[in-house]
């Protein structure tokens, strides 16, 4: 660069100019060459699931794994044994979240007798969402291959909604950033932005036709892991049931779970940080001009608003702010708005405090919608959680899926992809024939997803602060475009960006984890 830069300054007649562009011209060469050497002696760097997206119809590399680890575990068996699968006789569910209503289907379909309990009442499971009370949830192509198992793509196209890119809103109105996500990315399958509620109703309906035996309105209140014993509080008084196997599926504040903990190191984590749900009506998203195929970030310092769009044509915005002035303090930016704060002097200067809030963050969103304030009032700030557990499984006795085996913080938008793939490996380490014992199986299934969880616990903690201070970034969004365009010129060399990887390939969160953590160490530093 030095010499080309003389080679334009000196007068181009003399013999410094003519050696200066000579002298530049052969280290351009050479340095081609030295750099197409190195790429052709690592092209073999990026193996091909982190270069061909995932294809939601065909088996995991993790499934396959996990089969593969239970046929040596058989392999001892003697060869006239007949085949046999882990599948019990009688399986207990407690949960009718996603995760306990699909693997209750695919349990069922197995030869299991199923039975599912469920604290909600029965219109609350079965019901569709309304645009009122929509939960909105991002399903990657890992979360849409476990669904196929018991679903068909025309039932989960119908509570999804695709999704495009990242539309992030500076502060002030300005001109918005569009982060698209490549058609290299989502070729098999897009990312979809899901209603939590209808596919939930959508999953009993099918738990139902596969013969689960589904009681709502029973609350779990204590487990016997000796003799398989639960014992639920109903609307009729006391129960206890009996069963081979135990799944907890009861989320975050797991009955089942606490059962665990007199063989198990169990750890519930929070961050200062808390949310409450809103959401934008059709017209206020059509006055906005808000692309509905896109996931819309308004970031400001430490508070973000985030808002996905469903299939009622609204967007469903979650509002993420530090619980006080404390944990407010922790992070600089707009640290003067907490939800305590809000409810500073009482209740009747609450909706005061939030139209401010409004007015000093989101104007336009204020203008447009009028409402906002009085959504942000009537909301109970909730908490962020992330549950550790030492194990997933007690013997053959138990096990636990979904946020109550590892409960995550949601900023990645991961945490029902992997309660679904943990679904889908469970079921397939249950139903795959062979001579392993059902304590095995589960012992297998804990070994793989444990070290799983771990890795997205810390993945999500790290995505918090790209999403509050990177998205804001100009530097940052350009030097993730150019990684974008350099992964579609060279995809066997340069790895796709951290979101593409967790959402289209399939790629373990352990890998990313890695991947992310070797690309921190690179020329080219900064989040992956």
């Amino acid at each position: 660069f030095f010499l080309t830069g003389l080679a334009m300054i000196v007068p181009p007649s003399t013999a410094a100019a003519t050696t200066a562009t000579a002298v530049a011209a052969a280290l351009a060469t050479a340095g081609g060459l030295l750099l197409l050497r190195h790429l052709s002696r690592e092209a073999t760097i990026l193996p091909p699931h982190l270069v061909v997206p995932l294809n939601p119809a065909l088996p995991g590399r993790q499934e396959e794994e996990l089969l593969f680890r239970l046929k040596l575990l058989g392999s001892g068996a003697p060869e006239a044994a007949p085949a046999a699968t882990g599948v019990p006789k009688r399986t207990l569910i407690v949960g009718g979240g996603i995760a306990g209503l699909l693997l209750a289907v695919l349990l069922a379909k197995a030869g299991s007798h199923v039975q599912l309990c469920e604290k909600r009442s029965s219109q609350d499971v079965r019901q569709r969402t309304d645009p009122v009370r929509a939960v909105g949830m991002t399903l990657s192509a890992r979360g849409v291959r476990a669904l196929l198992r018991a679903l068909t793509m025309e039932e989960v196209r119908s509570v999804c909604v695709p999704l495009e890119g990242r539309c992030v809103h500076p502060t002030g109105g300005g001109d918005v950033s569009v982060i698209p996500w490549t058609a290299q990315d989502q070729r098999l399958m897009p990312l979809q932005a899901m209603d939590r509620q209808a596919l939930c109703a959508l999953l009993a309906r099918k738990a139902e036709e596969a013969g689960v035996t589904v009681f709502t309105g029973y609350t779990c209140t204590r487990v016997d892991l000796k003799v398989g014993a639960i014992y639920f509080d109903t609307p009729d008084g006391p129960v206890q049931f009996f069963a081979d196997l135990i799944v907890g599926a009861d989320g975050i504040n797991s009955t089942v779970r606490q059962a665990f903990a007199p063989y198990t190191q169990q750890a519930v984590n929070t961050i200062p940080m808390a949310w409450v749900h809103v959401t934008l009506a059709p017209a206020v998203c059509s006055q906005l001009q808000l692309n509905m195929r896109q996931i819309h970030v308004w970031p400001r310092g430490n508070i973000l608003l985030h808002a996905l769009p469903n299939v009622h044509h609204t967007a469903v915005c979650t509002l993420i702010m530090p619980r006080n002035a404390e944990s407010a303090a922790l992070q600089p930016g707009t640290a003067d708005w907490s939800f305590d704060r809000l409810d500073q002097g009482g209740s009747q200067y609450k909706l005061q405090r939030c139209v401010q809030l409004c007015r000093d963050l989101w104007p336009e969103l204020l203008q447009a919608d009028e409402t906002l304030p009085s959504q942000i009032e009537r909301a109970q700030p909730s908490s962020f959680g992330e549950v550790k557990s030492s194990s997933f499984h007690h013997e053959a006795r138990a096990v636990l899926v979904g946020d109550a085996a590892h409960a995550t913080f949601p900023f990645l938008g991961q945490g029902v992809n992997m309660a679904l793939e943990s679904v889908q490996l469970l079921a397939a380490a249950l139903c795959a024939e062979g001579a392993a014992s059902l304590g095995q199986r589960l012992a297998a299934y804990t070994t793989m997803r444990s070290a799983e969880a771990d890795a997205l616990h810390r993945l999500s903690r790290a995505q918090y602060a790209y999403l509050t201070r990177s998205t804001a970034s100009a530097t940052f969004r350009a030097r993730q475009g150019l990684q974008r365009k350099l992964h579609a010129l060279f995809p066997r060399w340069v790895y796709p960006v951290k979101y593409a990887l967790l959402n289209f390939y399939d790629v373990s969160y352990s890998e990313v984890a890695a991947i992310a953590a070797e690309h921190a160490r690179s020329w080219w530093p900064g989040e992956l």
